[in-house]
C-alpha cells in the first residue's frame, strides 16, 4: 500500500526538521521495542532519502553537542525532493510506502513553478502535513496581544493565504466519500508541554487554541462539507531543549529564536511516528468498510437474482430449463 503525502509551508517552517523528527521517531520507537523488533521492517527506499535523513539529524545532534542552534533553510537552488520510506509489520503483504515530496519554501510563492512541480504530487495524495513553527506562533500571539505592528509581518511570513489556497485546491479533489487528513503539525513545542519537566510551563491549551483560530476554522471553512478530517499533533523536533528568546526584526523579516540544551538528555522526539500510525490507521479502516461494503453489495445481488430467478421459473418455465 503505498501513500503520497502532501506538505505545505513557507521558508523556516520546518518541513525538512519535521521529516527528520518523524522517521527518527518512528524507527527509534518501534525498533527499541522487544515485542515489534522482529515484526517492524524500516526501510529507506533509496540512498538519497537516507542521506538526507543523516544529515539533517547530525545537524540536529551538532546544534545539541554545541548547545547552539544553526538556523538552516534550504536554498532555492536545491529543488525539490523525495522522502521516501517503507514500513512494514510482519510479512510482506504488511507493507506500507510513504512517499513525502520536501522543497524549498520560497517555492510557495512562485505560483508557476509550484503548481508545475509540487502541485501534481500534492494532488494524488491522501494527505497533507502542514507544520508550523510553534516558536514563531506563539511569538506572533504575543505581538498580536500588544497590538504591535510586527504581527501583521510575522502572519505574511507564514504566507497563510497561499497555504489555504492550496489546501482548498487538494480539497476539491476529495470529495464527499473519500477520505482525506490535513495534519497541522507545530514543531518545536518542547517549551509548552510540561512532559518535558517543567510543569509550570504548560501552555498546551493557549498553543491549540491559537492554532484552532488562525488555522483550523480557516481550513473548515474552505473545506465546506467534505470529508476532510484535520488532525491536531504537535511534535517535540528536539525533546531537550528549552526557548531562551524570540525576537523579532524588520530589515529583513527575521524571527530569531534562541534555545537552551537541557543537560543530559539527549535527543527525545515525541509525537512524530503519531501522524504515519494514523494514516495507516485511516487507511486499514477505509479499506474494511469498502470490503464490508461489497460484502453486503454482493449478499444483495445474490438475493436479487434469486428473487429474479423465482419470477422467470413462475412466468417463464420453459425459458429457464433452456
Amino acid at each position: 500500500m503505498t501513500f503520497n503525502i502532501g506538505m505545505i509551508g513557507a521558508s523556516g517552517s520546518g518541513k525538512t526538521s519535521l521529516m527528520t523528527a518523524m522517521f527518527t521517531d518512528m524507527k527509534e520507537r518501534l525498533l527499541a521495542n522487544r515485542q515489534t523488533t522482529n515484526l517492524v521492517r524500516i526501510r529507506y527506499e533509496d540512498k538519497q532519502t537516507q542521506l538526507a535523513i543523516k544529515d539533517s539529524k547530525q545537524r540536529f545532534e551538532s546544534c545539541i553537542r554545541l548547545e547552539k542552534f544553526i538556523a538552516w533553510e534550504r536554498s532555492a537552488e536545491c529543488g525539490t525532493f523525495g522522502f521516501n520510506i517503507e514500513f512494514g509489520i510482519g510479512d510482506k503483504s504488511k507493507t506500507f510506502n510513504f512517499k513525502i515530496m520536501d522543497y524549498p519554501g520560497g517555492m510557495l510563492s512562485d505560483r508557476d513553478e509550484f503548481n508545475r512541480v509540487c502541485m501534481p504530487h500534492i494532488a494524488k495524495s491522501c494527505a497533507l502535513f502542514v507544520p508550523i513553527d510553534a516558536v514563531a506562533l506563539m511569538k506572533y500571539e504575543e505581538e498580536e496581544r500588544v497590538g504591535s505592528s510586527n504581527a501583521s509581518r510575522m502572519l505574511e511570513r507564514f504566507e497563510l493565504e497561499r497555504v489555504f489556497e492550496i489546501v482548498k485546491i487538494w480539497a476539491a479533489a476529495h470529495k464527499e466519500g473519500h477520505d482525506g487528513l490535513i495534519f497541522l503539525v507545530p514543531i518545536k513545542t518542547e517549551s509548552y508541554f510540561s512532559d518535558n519537566g517543567c510543569s509550570e510551563c504548560d501552555q498546551g491549551d493557549r498553543l491549540f487554541a491559537l492554532i484552532q483560530r488562525v488555522y483550523v476554522n480557516r481550513i473548515k471553512a474552505l473545506c465546506g462539507a467534505s470529508s476532510i478530517r484535520v488532525v491536531y499533533d504537535p511534535v517535540d523536533t528536539y525533546g531537550c531543549v528549552a526557548v531562551n528568546s524570540v525576537e523579532w526584526t524588520n530589515d529583513p523579516p527575521t524571527l530569531k529564536e534562541e534555545f537552551s540544551v537541557l543537560k543530559n538528555r539527549g535527543l527525545s522526539i515525541r509525537g512524530g511516528v503519531d501522524l504515519f500510525s494514523v494514516i495507516v490507521k485511516t487507511a486499514l479502516e477505509a479499506q474494511r468498510k469498502k470490503s464490508a461494503q461489497q460484502a453486503e453489495k454482493g449478499k444483495e445481488e445474490i438475493n436479487n437474482r434469486g428473487a429474479i430467478k423465482k419470477f422467470y421459473y413462475y412466468f417463464f418455465p420453459d425459458l429457464v430449463k433452456q
